[in-house]
């Protein structure tokens, strides 16, 4: 027996998910999210540059995370696939990347839903996505 699928919609193609991947359910909560795409364009970590990324602590609602300059703070509330960042606070000096890091806070401070396929993490407002992370796994 041959079955056809046929395809209603067509919303997107991640790089690196693979169907294997696919299947993998990565939690939103107490996972490295590495920032990979910021409003549309992929991201780039510079030479001496920490990578962007979020750690969304789940027993107290605290985020955590490095914004291209500096350590990150502040608050998340999470309700089904609805998602709101508050209070988001980069401490510490100015950097030649202070620019992708304002960046980055704003777009986060927009953020009224997700998408999680996979290892993959979107985040969204009320007009598509405005990122995308990778989960990554610490040996």
């Amino acid at each position: 027996m041959i079955t056809q699928v046929i395809v209603d919609r067509f919303l997107a193609a991640w790089p690196e998910e693979t169907c294997e991947k696919a299947g993998v359910h990565t939690t939103i909560d107490n996972t490295y999210w590495k920032l990979v795409e910021l409003n549309g364009e992929p991201v780039v970590t510079h030479e001496f540059q920490n990578e962007v990324h979020l750690i969304l602590r789940y027993h107290n609602d605290e985020i955590g995370g490095f914004g291209g300059c500096n350590p990150l703070s502040g608050r998340y509330q999470v309700d089904g696939d609805r998602v709101r960042f508050l209070d988001i606070a980069a401490t510490g000096d100015a950097c030649e990347f202070q620019d992708q890091q304002s960046i980055f806070i704003e777009a986060l401070s927009r953020v009224t839903n997700y998408l999680s396929v996979g290892e993959s993490l979107q985040l969204r407002d009320d007009n598509g996505p405005v990122a995308r992370l990778r989960a990554v796994y610490f040996r």
